[in-house]
């Protein structure tokens, strides 16, 4: 008869790694659309934060310097300049949002034509409000 020596193994066994991998793929699915979708949404509203400001900076130009500015939109830029002037038009790009074409003229003092500007995010086309920018 031969004896054999108890060896205790540590570890996992298969079966146990394979209900956690389950688990675990289970919790990404349900989880994971969600996460892109806010990730997704934070680059637009980052975009349309940046455009807001570079508009209201545009406003405190003409207004500052008794100008009046065109703003021209047009698929992820827009162009811009003094009307009296002969110089090229200055150009902002955007990575996240596009624009169809379109264009804004701001008063020598300071204050938008439209009270909205067409933005596209995506599949999604969204009014941004410019009153808050005239109200400056």
């Amino acid at each position: 008869m031969r004896k054999f020596n108890s060896v205790t193994f540590r570890g996992f066994t298969l079966i146990e790694l394979m209900v956690v991998l389950a688990i675990l793929s289970t919790a990404l699915t349900l989880i994971g659309p969600n996460l892109f979708k806010s990730y997704q949404k934070a680059k637009y509203q980052t975009d349309i934060i940046n455009l807001r400001e570079n508009l209201k900076a545009i406003s405190r130009k003409a207004f500052l310097n008794n100008r009046k500015v065109k703003i021209e939109f047009m698929n992820n830029k827009i162009h811009y300049q003094y009307l009296s002037s002969n110089k090229p038009m200055l150009e902002k790009s955007f990575k996240n949002i596009t624009f169809p074409q379109q264009s804004l003229l701001v008063s020598s003092a300071g204050f938008i034509n439209q009270l909205q500007v067409i933005i596209i995010t995506g599949e999604k086309t969204v009014n941004m409000s410019l009153l808050e920018i005239n109200s400056l």
